[in-house]
């Protein structure tokens, strides 16, 4: 039927698309952000054809792990050598110089 495959094409889009950004540092956030809801239907469509968390082996838990990767560049971003840093659409974070003064 139709609707697998376009999911299927939209599915390796977003994939391809999505690496594309990762390797250039560009946009890291949303495509993490795609990825992440890309994986957590995998990761649910896994549990539900295996009968549950029980039957992830064998490879089936691998969506999990690409999830965390996600979660992990979402929170962290592209960092220092970006083309998001380069361009000023991601700020450094800022770090406050330590105080010297001695509290009497």
């Amino acid at each position: 039927t139709f609707a697998p495959v376009f999911w299927g094409f939209m599915v390796g889009a977003t994939e391809a698309l999505a690496g594309l950004l990762f390797w250039l540092g560009l946009a890291v956030r949303p495509a993490s952000l795609l990825m992440l809801f890309v994986m957590f239907v995998a990761a649910l469509q896994n549990v539900v054809n295996a009968g549950g968390l029980a039957g992830l082996a064998g490879g089936r838990a691998h969506p999990i792990d690409f999830a965390a990767g996600a979660l992990a560049l979402l929170i962290l971003g592209a960092g220092a050598y970006s083309l998001d840093r380069k361009l000023g659409l991601e700020q450094p974070a800022v770090s406050k110089p330590a105080s010297r003064s001695a509290a009497v």
